[in-house]
């Protein structure tokens, strides 16, 4: 027996496949088609259709007779067994339907547009599909529910530049209903703003019950009040309790006093210790007596000493105010924002040289943050990473530029411009290195 021969039956469209179902095979399992040899009846013959979704469904069959009004390019095959795979195949083109893949591009971006001028002249609630004055759940839904049907990854699939503008200028109309309407239902129902929802007063309060009591014990003994403040004069003896004075100034023409009692304390209460650290042994301490002023000259003969000059006081510089920072500038240096979790992540991703990731990524998270310029500039980043994996130096350089435009406060952007101008080797960690 000799090898089946081979029928290849292209189908591009999802209508062609429904075409081929409904109009060429008939209930009987026979088709009627064009044939590109002359065998004789009973020859095997197999039908590849390949779908839309680049799978190939094949039925077996056999040459029953020739096709009518005796054309030698035309023949009637009879599929045997080929009931299962038919099946699937009409399952297939179901769910293909249900899915939208089947639609015309041309008719699906009309009608999207249309859509889109139509919801630029209705008012927010309209936009979103739900009441004048809803309540939090309401408004909640009704956003959830538009932005899942008009986002661009539900026309993804259509590899479509015109649908996704459409798409994403859906959204971001979306978007300003939803705050507009938010502002109102946070007025009515004395709701609050918590991060990118709304939620009610009664919600975030949370019900405490009666607990038990506790003692609090102190580590350190308290300090009692009667401490008295006592100003030291002199260097205390730590080991001793004791306190040596300072000696008094000497009269000129006088006898210098006697050297004073080292182990006299102090009558004050509460002398401050001086740290062991400063105390002094009482081996180190002088018992010979303080030095005074010079001898008295000798009888006869007076002296004149001058007083020393006054020593100069050392000019210290006072430090300079610190500059006066505004509330833009703080808050601009902090570079903080609802968006931090989204930040890492695509830093992240662009240290491991995941373009794609990063790319798609951020442009979620700029839909749902919208006014954090670190998230429109990462989207030029990632850009601009997948400009250097090509070797495209002229676009990556483009998209630095238009990420620092975007976020003129990212430092690791202009690294990364600068290394670009000056002819950096485009490798795979120029941008990760400057964002790790």
């Amino acid at each position: 027996m000799s090898a089946p021969r081979l029928l290849r039956v292209r189908c591009p469209r999802w209508d062609q496949v429904e075409a081929f179902l409904r109009k060429k095979l008939r209930g009987d399992g026979r088709l009627s088609m064009k044939v590109p040899f002359a065998d004789g009846l009973g020859a095997p013959v197999t039908v590849a259709i390949e779908l839309p979704n680049q799978l190939v469904i094949a039925l077996d069959g056999v040459v029953a007779a020739p096709a009518a009004g005796d054309r030698a390019d035309a023949a009637v095959v009879q599929l045997t067994g080929a009931r299962a795979a038919i099946e699937r195949l009409e399952a297939m083109l179901a769910d293909a339907r249900a899915s939208g893949a089947g639609a015309d591009l041309g008719a699906m971006l009309a009608e999207r547009e249309a859509a889109l001028r139509r919801r630029r002249q209705q008012a927010a609630h309209e936009v979103l599909g739900c009441a004048r004055r809803p309540t939090v759940d309401e408004l909640r839904t009704a956003w959830r529910a538009r932005v899942r049907a008009e986002h661009p990854d539900a026309v993804a699939r259509f590899h479509s530049a015109a649908l996704r503008l459409t798409a994403e200028e859906t959204v971001i109309h979306v978007a300003r209903a939803y705050e507009r309407l938010r502002a109102t239902v946070v007025a009515d129902h004395g709701a609050v703003i918590a991060g990118t929802s709304v939620r009610t007063a009664g919600a975030l309060v949370v019900d405490v019950g009666a607990q038990d009591g506790f003692d609090v014990v102190p580590l350190t003994p308290p300090v009692a009040d009667t401490v008295e403040s006592t100003v030291v004069t002199s260097v205390e003896v730590a080991d001793e309790a004791t306190a040596v004075t300072g000696p008094p100034r000497a009269v000129r023409g006088s006898t210098p006093p006697a050297p004073p009692d080292l182990t006299s304390v102090t009558g004050r209460r509460g002398a401050a210790s001086v740290p062991p650290a400063l105390a002094l042994e009482l081996d180190d301490l002088p018992v010979g007596p303080p030095a005074g002023p010079p001898p008295a000259p000798p009888i006869g003969l007076e002296l004149d000493l001058p007083s020393p000059p006054p020593r100069p006081r050392p000019i210290t510089a006072r430090p300079p105010a610190p500059p006066v920072t505004t509330v833009e500038q703080s808050l601009r240096l902090a570079r903080s924002g609802p968006g931090d979790r989204f930040v890492r992540a695509i830093r992240e991703r662009l240290v491991d040289d995941d373009a794609a990731g990063a790319a798609s990524l951020a442009t979620a998270a700029a839909q749902v943050y919208p006014r954090d310029r670190r998230l429109a500039a990462l989207c030029e980043i990632a850009a601009a990473q997948a400009a250097v994996t090509r070797g495209d130096r002229a676009a990556a350089i483009a998209a630095t530029r238009a990420a620092i435009a975007a976020d003129p406060d990212g430092d690791e952007a202009r690294r990364v411009l600068a290394a670009l101008e000056q002819g950096a080797a485009l490798e795979s960690g120029l941008i990760g290195e400057a964002y790790r």
